[in-house]
């Protein structure tokens, strides 16, 4: 193989990833749009609740990518979240994602569910006595956030 054929490759290599960049970019730019557009059907949350959960997500240190927390804030903000609840939730399911308990979106979904009353975090014995209340008040993820350490973000 000639030197001008490995720099052709190597091109057409580089626009291949920077094809993939763009592609990620108008994703997260649709994301952004999105985020609002559900807000605006959540009577708990405002534009400035949206805007402080994308500056938090933005700042987050995770190797899980803003697109994929970005969209589980979405599906947050559709479960008629607050703010408090969206930023709580993406940290504890992070954690759980991090200690190998649960893959991230699956976390997202049974922490959200702890707040509707529902506990099917069985991985986590010490969540088992927790009355409905307790779990529909956001016992359960404090105590995740508190047993597996939320120094993250």
């Amino acid at each position: 193989m000639s030197e001008e054929t490995n720099i052709i490759d190597m091109v057409e290599q580089a626009n291949a990833q920077l094809d993939k960049i763009d592609e990620l970019w108008d994703k997260y730019n649709q994301l952004k749009i999105d985020i609002l557009s559900a807000g605006k059907t959540n009577p708990y949350i405002n534009e400035r609740d949206i805007r402080r959960v994308l500056k938090y997500v933005d700042n987050f240190k995770s190797e899980l990518g803003n697109i994929l927390l970005i969209e589980s804030a979405i599906y947050l903000i559709n479960q008629n979240r607050t703010q408090e609840q969206i930023i709580k939730i993406i940290k504890a399911a992070y954690l759980m994602a991090e200690k190998k308990l649960s893959d991230y979106l699956t976390a997202v979904k049974i922490l959200d569910a702890t707040l509707s009353g529902v506990n099917s975090l069985k991985v986590m014995p010490e969540l088992s006595g927790l009355s409905m209340v307790e779990l529909a008040g956001g016992k359960a993820i404090e105590i995740i956030e508190n047993m597996l350490g939320a120094n993250n973000g």
